[in-house]
């Protein structure tokens, strides 16, 4: 009940490794709150798994669109690599984008790529290639982790570059230094 009162847009939901498993059932369940989810986070395992060149990592994702198409979601957001190993094979990950895109697509929601922390590159430029690669998704900027590579100031260039207002990820306790109305981590 509290959460349909809560002064925002709407909600984000996050998806659980388990959860892919019974997705109908999870799907159902959540359905049922008629809460107002907007965006869903799939499982976070996916981007490790594309980067570990596990092909089951596209179906993984099946799973989570089908809940967030369920809940009413619009947006899923992607983790297209994940650490520890990073960004290292981004390429061998670029290649099943447009795949990943098939999924959300068949489910009737947008597929976003969040700004995540990156082993040899930078989010900004990662998800840069991902958009440009594959028009089909958006750029889902996290603020915490533009802030931890120091490219915060960067982010209007992307939103710029992607030709659209990207979904914003924010975290409480930052503040907004850049001017795009949305909250930084202090000292960047």
């Amino acid at each position: 009940e509290e959460a349909r009162g809560l002064p925002c847009d709407g909600l984000e939901l996050s998806i659980y490794p388990s959860w892919v498993e019974e997705a109908e059932r999870i799907a159902a369940d959540l359905a049922d709150l008629a809460l107002p989810f907007e965006t869903a986070h799939a499982e976070k395992a996916v981007g490790a798994r594309l980067s570990e060149g596990d092909e089951s990592a596209v179906e993984r994702l099946e799973g989570s669109a089908l809940i967030a198409s369920r809940v009413g979601a619009r947006l899923l957001v992607l983790h297209l690599w994940e650490l520890p190993l990073g960004d290292r094979y981004l390429e061998r990950n670029l290649e099943l984008l447009p795949s990943c895109a098939d999924v959300a697509e068949r489910h009737g929601l947008t597929l976003g790529i969040e700004t995540i922390p990156c082993s040899v590159g930078s989010p900004l430029a990662n998800v840069a290639k991902a958009v440009e690669r594959e028009p089909r998704c958006v750029a889902v900027l996290d603020t915490e982790f533009l802030a931890l590579h120091g490219e915060l100031r960067n982010a209007k260039s992307l939103v710029q570059h992607a030709g659209g207002k990207p979904h914003f990820h924010e975290h409480p306790r930052q503040q907004d230094p850049v001017g795009i109305g949305h909250d930084a981590a202090e000292g960047d």
